[in-house]
């Protein structure tokens, strides 16, 4: 029940902010929700449901599982804010660089749900994110965190492979050299 969640939801944000008064450093809370279609009604249902002290609204943004295009993220980030008069960030992002393998683990990419114009490549990966962030900031957001740039392979096993099934989303090639991509973090954006 969401009304049994927002009770341990707000324990949780008490305990975060009485912490804070006996510290310097006063955190802000962060709620986080996977793809920007399911922000405007999951936040909703918690301000229903009485939940209300937290500072963002966060959400993950991955091309292969969102509705949402690229270039409305501006449009929703603006909505975001003014409805529910919180800052707005993407928790959790990335686009492919290459669409090879260094490993026999199968890669998380969807070459049929690619942005239009982003091509696989460090530069198409390098004018998504570019792109991505001028969104945010057009919509009045405060940044993105991209998710997980250093997954390169390796010899770790989970219960579906061996190696990495995101190295074709790092920000480092199969070798582990920075990639362009990340040239995203240092540019210049239009406030």
């Amino acid at each position: 029940k969401i009304s049994d969640f927002v009770i341990l939801m707000n324990s949780a944000i008490k305990g975060v902010r009485d912490a804070a008064l006996a510290s310097s450093t006063k955190p802000k809370i962060i709620l986080h929700i996977a793809q920007p279609e399911n922000t405007r009604v999951w936040f909703d249902g918690l301000a229903a449901a009485g939940l209300t002290d937290f500072d963002i609204i966060g959400f993950s943004y991955y091309y292969m599982w969102s509705n949402t295009g690229l270039e409305t993220i501006s449009n929703f980030v603006s909505m975001l804010r003014s409805t529910f008069g919180k800052e707005v960030m993407i928790m959790e992002t990335t686009y492919p660089w290459t669409t090879g393998y260094a490993d026999d683990y199968n890669n998380m990419i969807n070459t049929s749900r690619l942005a239009d114009g982003f091509y696989v490549t460090e530069e198409g990966q390098y004018k998504y994110l570019h792109a991505l962030v001028q969104e945010i900031i057009d919509g009045g957001g405060q940044g993105i965190f991209t998710w997980e740039p250093a997954w390169i392979t390796s010899q770790m096993k989970d219960l579906w492979g061996t190696g990495s099934s995101w190295e074709c989303n790092t920000f480092f090639d199969f070798d582990g050299n920075t990639i362009d991509g990340i040239r995203f973090m240092s540019d210049k954006y239009k406030f």
